[in-house]
This record gives C-alpha cells, sequence and structure tokens, in this order.
C-alpha cells in the first residue's frame, strides 16, 4: 500500500480502543462533549470547542451510524440531519488542549463505523471496520495509516 505508515495492532488492543479503554495505562487527552436527542431529524449542538471537531452519532441501541449530513457550521457549532426522526447521542471530539492541564481518567475514543464519514474535517481520525483500518482525512482524501493484523 503507498502512502501507508505502518500501526500494528492485535485485535485486543483494538477492541480497548473502541471501547474507550486505556492500553497499558496510558492515558491520551482530549477534549470531548456529547449531547442527548430524542425522535429528531435535525440536531444543532453548539459545542464550544473552538475547532472543527470529530462527530460521531450513536443510536438507543448503542450502535454507531452514518448521518445524511454533517455540517460544521462554524468551529463552535455542528448541524447533523437524519434520513428520519430518530433518537440518540453525538459525541463531539477535538479542541486545542492547554498546558499543564490534567487529563486523568479520559480516553482517545476514534470515530469508527462500517463506512468512511461523509461530512470530514482536515485531521479527522477514523477507523473503518469494514477494512480494519485506520484513517487520517487530509482535506480532500481519506489517507490510511494502519491497519489490523
Amino acid at each position: 500500500m503507498a502512502n501507508v505508515i505502518p500501526i500494528t495492532l492485535s485485535s485486543g488492543e483494538l477492541s480497548q480502543i473502541l471501547s474507550g479503554d486505556t492500553i497499558d495505562n496510558s492515558v491520551l487527552p482530549y477534549n470531548r462533549k456529547e449531547k442527548s436527542f430524542t425522535s429528531e431529524t435535525t440536531v444543532v449542538f453548539t459545542h464550544n470547542l473552538g475547532v472543527k471537531p470529530t462527530v460521531q452519532v450513536i443510536d438507543d441501541s448503542d450502535e454507531v451510524f452514518q448521518p445524511i449530513s454533517i455540517v460544521h457550521d462554524s468551529d463552535n457549532q455542528v448541524t447533523i440531519t437524519f434520513g428520519e426522526a430518530c433518537s440518540g447521542t453525538i459525541i463531539v471530539a477535538g479542541g486545542a488542549l492547554e498546558q499543564g492541564s490534567d487529563f486523568s481518567g479520559q480516553n482517545l475514543i476514534i470515530p469508527y463505523g462500517a463506512t468512511d464519514p461523509i461530512s470530514p474535517s482536515s485531521g479527522q481520525l477514523f477507523f473503518n471496520t469494514t477494512t480494519q483500518t485506520l484513517k487520517i482525512y487530509i482535506g480532500s482524501s481519506w489517507l490510511s495509516i494502519g491497519e489490523v493484523q
């Protein structure tokens, strides 16, 4: 594969990453916010992270799913549109980290799903469960940066 940085993850490590558990007791910092919604076709989420964060939508069955559109209205707000009324939780992650901040007990959660996001932000990470590939969006396309072996 061209343009691939090899990263080897065991299936156990991948399971830990996807479940939000730590690997080898390490702590990876990030800013994360959640918003629950009930029976909505469009949700406007004002997160105030100061960046266009990664967006993950989880339905009431705890399954990750892809909405019709994700539009970053600004660095502090995102609008998510669904094909029909649904309920679940929106998770946004990103933002600048302040030097010296204590992020004990927080973990990096990489958005994942069977298909790549339709409205990614530059620098967004995503794990494709179909191809078992970790990717980063580089502004115009997805770049594979590792796969599970």
